[in-house]
């Protein structure tokens, strides 16, 4: 092999390979990505499906027991022990105010101890025997639910209470309901992948599962099969083997299609949910991509493999390795065929520039390496962040439930025992309600804030001039009782965003002007004025009032969580709306802040860019 051939060899080397070595890695990175990003979107969707399933079987429950009141209780033992009809139309009119908070109740029965009906909203029912559904009440809460169906294959949702009068127990309250919402909860959940599958399964005993799925045909939107756990298949038979939920990314669904899964557990119905899409749907754009990028290379190869022909054409080039010979003690002067001799100040120019490149080459490594951390250390960040809502969310709905509990069981004090209590008692019990209706308010705010960077609604173009109608007319009572006089400027944009959380901005910075220009503080009628622009190659809009302004030293501090002014303090609220306004603002890329001067009103700036960059 030639000099020539062996430099072209080497061009080769180290030019043409590394580009096809950094199309494959970079084909590889991109599945590990997608497949990240899928498990992240998973991990997500498990959170919210499980708050939401506990919010809802926890209000239902908590409905139910509010319902159920000492007084009614009464009523109901005394009517178990000597039916009357006085009492019945009481109960039974009872029976339409549950009915009319919970629309989706089809029947409202008391049983007895014997299992007989005593008393039903379908009196058709009246006297006869309990076969609906098993009945079971777990728990010192004296409620439960259970899934069910009847003869005609049509699955309700049942919830039971114990009706319990003093310490005793003395029947079984119980609502058959339609099952609808619960399962739309789950079988609606996912429909960012076209292609994927949602299954409630409810263990009905060792051997056997109940699977709820969505129907192609038929009124329901759903559909139940039975099956033996032993056939059910690996997704089904892995819920009996977790603690709470999975992610599978490389499993088979039954009819052995290779899918990515998440598995659920849901201790509360006996049961869990799956969702699962074939591994396909998330590398469909990795196919374009792969075509794209191997077309690139192809082409790119052949350029430089053309360039290096050209380049090493037959020609003795200044530094041809030949020179060697030439470069010996004793022998002629660096000659080129082409330039003529190198002089000493060209080769120490040419030295100079080499170390000067190697220079620039180390100081462009570094970079790069801090660039990799920098990078590094903001998706530690992120993924703390992350960890950090998914906690505040979980641990927000693990505490609504007692603490409405706390609420319900002191609003039924106060409305049972108010008249036998001294003014004292009554002055604690309202202490107790109003301090649990402000934590109550604190979850929500922490649960909403949480879930802001959680559940990603979709981006889409939105006509703001309509959206902000819409939250006007939601004030429409309070500004007219406030006489506030409200302009809105004419040429609101059309702009790419997420609808729901833009309406929430917007909604929390107009009932702040409401709230904080009321003329009984002020002495002036409220002015409240939403402003536009364009600037920047963003979207800049203002909402400004004349209300009692914000001291410039608290500025800074309003956008933080729970941070009341120290003026505010005879306006109510739990000082979270601001910060929600932020969070939602920044995670469209956008910037919000404040303009203001104690008694002369508050401008509050916020921008969202008119093209986003894709994260």
């Amino acid at each position: 092999m030639n000099p020539r051939q062996k430099r072209f060899l080497g061009f080769l080397l180290i030019t043409v390979m590394p580009l096809w070595l950094t199309c494959f890695l970079g084909l590889s990175h991109a599945s590990r990505l997608l497949s990240e990003t899928a498990k992240r979107k998973l991990e997500t969707l498990s959170l919210n499906q499980e708050a939401l399933s506990r919010q809802f079987l926890s209000d239902t429950q908590l409905r139910i027991r509010s319902f159920l009141t000492e007084s009614l209780c009464r009523d109901l033992k005394n009517y178990l022990a000597m039916p009357d009809i006085a009492a019945r139309q009481k109960i039974r009119a009872a029976f339409g105010t549950l009915r009319s908070v919970m629309p989706d109740i089809e029947e409202i029965s008391v049983i007895d101890s014997k299992m007989i009906i005593r008393l039903s909203s379908h009196p058709a029912r009246e006297n006869q025997r309990w076969v609906d559904a098993p009945i079971v009440v777990r728990g010192g809460s004296g409620t439960d639910v259970s899934i069910s169906w009847d003869d005609s294959e049509v699955l309700h949702f049942y919830a039971f209470a114990n009706v319990r009068s003093g310490q005793s127990d003395v029947g079984i309250f119980a609502v058959k309901m339609k099952p609808g919402r619960y399962f739309d909860l789950f079988l609606n959940a996912e429909k960012e992948w076209g292609e994927s599958e949602s299954q409630l399964v409810l263990f009905q005993t060792e051997n056997t599962v109940t699977i709820i799925e969505k129907s192609k045909t038929g009124k329901e939107g759903w559909r139940r099969r039975t099956l033996s756990l032993r056939n059910a298949g690996p997704l089904i038979t892995g819920l009996t083997d977790i603690g709470r939920s999975r992610i599978l990314p490389d499993t088979f669904n039954e009819r052995g299609e290779h899918v990515f899964a998440l598995l659920l557990t849901l201790p509360e119905i006996a049961g869990g949910w799956i969702v699962s899409f074939p591994r396909r749907v998330i590398f469909n754009a990795l196919g374009g991509m792969q075509k794209t990028m191997l077309a690139v290379a192809a082409a790119a190869s052949g350029f430089l493999i053309l360039a290096g022909l050209w380049v090493l054409r037959p020609a003795k080039l200044p530094w041809d390795p030949d020179r060697k010979k030439q470069e010996a003690p004793g022998s002629e002067p660096v000659q080129d065929k082409r330039t003529g001799p190198l002089s000493s100040t060209d080769q120490q120019d040419r030295a100079a520039l080499l170390a000067a490149h190697d220079e620039l080459r180390k100081e462009e490594e570094s970079l790069a390496r801090v660039r990799e951390s920098l990078e590094i250390q903001k998706q530690d960040i992120r993924q703390m962040n992350s960890q950090l809502d998914g906690f505040v969310s979980a641990a927000g709905h693990d505490l609504r439930p007692p603490l409405r509990g706390i609420l319900s069981f002191a609003q039924r004090l106060k409305n049972d025992y108010g008249e036998r209590l001294d003014v004292q008692a009554n002055d604690f019990l309202n202490e107790i309600i109003g301090r649990a209706v402000k934590m109550d308010d604190y979850v929500e705010d922490l649960i909403r804030l949480a879930r802001i960077s959680q559940v990603r609604n979709p981006i889409k173009k939105t006509a703001i001039g309509p959206l902000v109608e819409g939250v006007i007319s939601r004030y429409a009572h309070s500004i007219e009782q406030s006489q506030a006089r409200l302009s809105v400027a004419k040429d609101l944009p059309v702009m790419l965003c997420d609808a729901i959380n833009i309406t929430e901005v917007f909604s929390n910075l107009i009932s702040n002007a409401i709230k904080f220009s009321n003329r009984d503080q002020t002495g002036r009628l409220p002015e409240i004025e939403i402003k536009y622009y364009e600037e920047d190659q963003a979207h800049h809009f203002i909402v400004a009032d004349n209300g009692i302004g914000i001291d410039p030293r608290e500025q800074d501090q309003i956008f933080g969580l729970f941070k009341r002014l120290q003026s505010a303090g005879n306006f109510g609220g739990t000082g979270a709306g601001l910060s929600i306004v932020k969070r939602i603002v920044e995670e469209h890329q956008g910037r919000v802040w404040v303009k203001s001067e104690t008694g002369k009103g508050a401008e509050f700036h916020f921008t969202i860019p008119m093209h986003p960059v894709s994260q």
